[in-house]
């Protein structure tokens, strides 16, 4: 280098690949914002369990520009890693011998990252959002199953047909247990209200479902202090009360003579309290219902066989005429409640194949243009007795990482943004969803669909290469 004769032509070696995005540092930028609209919601108080409303909706919504922001920042955090980790692997001032041709291709793969770098990123978002679908697809589905369970409390219901005071003939054995539900008219302040009044011995026989209590104590606290209450946390917030607080009622305010105004005493706060189909605001033990108490509005039960069997059993007993028989899934068909209705299992699996075509879309330009670009590189390698296997061993590496590096950054940065989104559920059911259902199966499928589909697009792509004219190429000036 000190013998001026030798230097025939001085220049600067390109650095690594930096495109605009990683010099604009896009990524940690993307990061900041997901992260500091999380940290002014959970501030807020957006992500707390809220009833259906309009107002809290939108708020829990505008958490959703989180997750976006991460997801996008996620990928291109992952990217940076990779080229960095590539860059030092292929960096000159540690020279390796190169002994195998897939040694060659990794450090080809280093110093000119660009191509797999872009169909990586792509692969990675699409895995991403494909696995949040799908994860999140798994979480509704246990959600709803478990709001369904809590809306219809037991495994059946007897509802009288047109008599309430009719009695409950004998059941016989194919039922463990049965509890009686009265709702009771009531009027707290100016507002109509709801008051469900249930046997408490029977009760927890009987339900499938654990009320949910928020603050305070549930059941046991409704057999131990007479004029006891639980009231619903909205009811709660209205009427400012707390355990401890009394809550003056009027029960039966439309009826003169059986009109009555109790003083309870507040002993809980539930979220969600089975049956709440239909809904009621307050919960009392029945033997503090003032006497004559009201006829059942129907009946809970509670069955060994399963529920569906009995409930065509029941049916068709002529002592149960007056009775209508019902199960969950009868229940679930006749009110469709909200969003809580919306089967979503196609969605899933549309994306799972989705996310595939779209990750066997970028792993086959790669493929393409590797061979478009290098078709001078190859001809030279044929023209120097390189086999064909030798020829696909460097594009074949690159679509291979691409996919698989997509695979291993994508679903955990799925999973991860599902734990984000899944807490707008909370709006949209009684009971709280579940923090994560991770589905193996679908996740195996999609990770199956991309492993595939990018397989045959990079096998189209590399076909090419088979078919380059050394003679011509190597002509060309």
């Amino acid at each position: 280098g000190r013998r001026s004769a030798l230097a025939v032509e001085r220049r600067a070696l390109a650095g690594p690949w930096m495109p605009a995005w990683r010099r604009a540092r896009l990524d940690v930028v993307a990061l900041v914002i997901g992260f500091s609209i999380l940290a002014i919601n959970v501030a807020a108080g957006g992500l707390k369990p809220l009833p259906v409303q309009g107002a809290a909706v939108a708020l829990s919504f505008y958490a959703l520009l989180a997750p976006a922001a991460l997801w996008i920042g996620g990928a291109l955090l992952a990217v940076r890693i990779v080229l960095i980790l590539l860059d030092r692997w292929s960096r000159p001032v540690r020279p390796r011998p190169l002994t195998t041709w897939r040694a060659t291709a990794v450090r080809w793969l280093g110093r000119r990252p660009a191509r797999p770098a872009v169909a990586l990123l792509l692969g990675i978002l699409a895995v991403s959002f494909g696995t949040e679908v799908v994860t999140f697809v798994a979480t509704y589905r246990t959600a709803k199953e478990h709001d369904t369970r809590a809306a219809f409390g037991s495994d059946l219901r007897f509802t009288p047909a047109t008599d309430p005071a009719q009695p409950l003939p004998p059941l016989g054995s194919d039922i463990a247990s049965i509890t009686p539900v009265r709702f009771v008219p009531a009027r707290a302040g100016s507002d109509r209200k709801t008051l469900m009044a249930v046997d408490v011995a029977s009760y927890r026989k009987t339900a499938t479902s654990t009320p949910q209590i928020i603050d305070g104590r549930g059941l046991d606290a409704l057999v131990g202090s007479p004029y006891a209450v639980i009231v619903a946390d909205e009811l709660a917030r209205d009427f400012a009360v707390a355990p401890g607080d009394t809550l003056p009622v009027t029960i039966f305010p439309d009826d003169l003579d059986l009109s009555t105004k109790i003083k309870f005493h507040v002993v809980g706060v539930y979220r969600a309290f089975p049956p709440s189909d239909p809904f009621s605001e307050m919960v009392m033990s029945a033997r503090d219902v003032p006497a004559p108490q009201p006829a059942p509005d129907f009946y809970l039960a509670r069955t060994g066989p399963p529920p569906d069997v009995v409930a065509r059993d029941m049916n068709g007993r002529q002592d149960l005429s007056a009775f209508s028989v019902t199960t969950i899934d009868d229940l679930a068909r006749r009110q469709q409640r909200t969003i809580t209705a919306l089967n979503i299992d196609g969605l899933g699996r549309i994306e799972a194949v989705a996310s595939g075509l779209i990750a066997a879309v970028g792993i086959g330009v790669l493929g393409a243009f590797i061979i478009l670009e290098r078709q001078r590189e190859l001809a030279l390698l044929r023209s120097l007795g390189a086999t064909k296997r030798q020829l696909l061993t460097a594009p074949a590496l690159e679509g291979a990482l691409a996919t698989l590096g997509s695979l291993a950054i994508g679903i955990p940065l799925g999973v991860f943004l599902n734990l984000l989104a899944v807490r707008v559920l909370g709006l949209f059911f009684t009971l709280p969803p579940p923090l994560l259902v991770v589905p193996i199966t679908q996740l195996a499928v999609l990770a199956g669909s991309v492993l595939i589909l990018s397989s045959i697009a990079l096998w189209l792509a590399l076909r090419r290469a088979g078919r380059i004219e050394v003679a011509h190429l190597l002509r060309e000036p």
